[in-house]
């Protein structure tokens, strides 16, 4: 072989021994350390089913639910009424403690330094409700303990437990302080009659007809007071099933039984909640009282044709 081959063979050799790849055995720890970080992953605990349903359930418990009754001589309520006030912190801090539930399933942090609900909803709540009073200032302290704690994801078990006993007494206040589903049956039946009697009072035909269908407009707004109770109510009853489920099944949150099931109890309530009423206006009831009749117009009769009483 010439000098010149040779020269060729030696750098052909060097280069290959510069592009050789690296020994197995230099491999092998990256591709260990590799499958179990994936591994580990694909083991971590979901437990998005548990932040869904608690974010819809939230939302449910948040609906501007109708809490007073109308009255025939009074069909605008203040908001500042005792029920309505006594409700509505409840109403905040069960959701409260539903978004506290969202974080957590998030392995996120909670804000509470101080329990939220101590100076202004538990005295609000006892105005309507003692027992809703209790399980609101628990609630409280229970979010203020887990925040103080850095409670996370691994903690969602440990939460959920302390508190289905209050949530479960909140839920039977809050559905206890709500009237009756017919408790404006007198204010409904009473403004049936004040537009029959416009009617009566009115000789034209087309006036007659835009007082029938203003008091039928009057009737589906009494209606919607009525249904807007009676499925809040429900889906009430809808969360505390929920959140008992949870409870039930809190050492197997992460488990894809524990998943179906808690899936399928969101959408159940999800459908029912599609269903309440929605007004909007940021009004303090979802369905108002409607407003009262106009008064009947003066008769426009001459006096010799107007009826007088017989005398006796």
């Amino acid at each position: 072989m010439t000098a010149e081959g040779r020269l060729r063979h030696t750098g052909a050799a060097a280069t290959k021994e510069a592009v050789a790849p690296p020994p197995r055995a230099s491999i092998a720890p990256v591709a260990a350390i590799a499958l179990t970080l994936l591994s580990a992953a694909c083991s971590w605990p979901d437990y998005t089913p548990v932040r869904d349903w608690a974010g819809t359930a939230s939302t449910t418990v948040d609906y501007p639910v109708v809490a007073v009754v109308c009255a025939p001589a009074e069909v605008s309520w203040a908001p500042e009424d005792p029920r309505r006030l006594g409700l509505r912190a409840m109403q905040e801090a069960l959701t409260t403690y539903l978004r506290a539930l969202t974080i957590l399933a998030d392995d996120g942090a909670l804000p509470y330094r101080e329990n939220p609900f101590a100076y202004h909803l538990v005295p609000r709540a006892a105005t309507v409700s003692e027992a809703g009073s209790h399980a609101v200032a628990a609630l409280g302290a229970l979010l203020r303990e887990a925040t103080i704690r850095n409670a996370q994801a691994p903690q969602l078990a440990d939460m959920i437990k302390a508190a289905d006993s209050d949530v479960q007494t909140l839920v039977a206040a809050l559905a206890a302080v709500l009237p009756p589903d017919e408790a404006d049956a007198p204010h409904r039946t009473a403004t049936a009659e004040a537009y029959a009697a416009l009617v009566r009072a009115t000789h034209d035909p087309a006036a007659q007809q835009a007082v029938r269908d203003v008091a039928a407009l009057r009737d589906r707004e009494f209606a919607a007071r009525e249904a807007s109770r009676a499925l809040y109510a429900r889906a009430l009853l809808q969360v505390g099933e929920g959140h008992a489920l949870l409870n039930e099944r809190a050492s197997r949150l992460p488990q894809e039984e524990t998943a179906r099931q808690v899936r399928a109890t969101r959408d159940q309530l999800m459908r029912l909640a599609a269903f309440l009423p929605r007004t909007p206006g940021g009004l303090p009831d979802a369905a108002p009282c409607p407003p009262p009749p106009p008064a009947p117009p003066p008769s426009t009769e001459p006096a010799s044709r107007q009826r007088r009483p017989h005398a006796r």
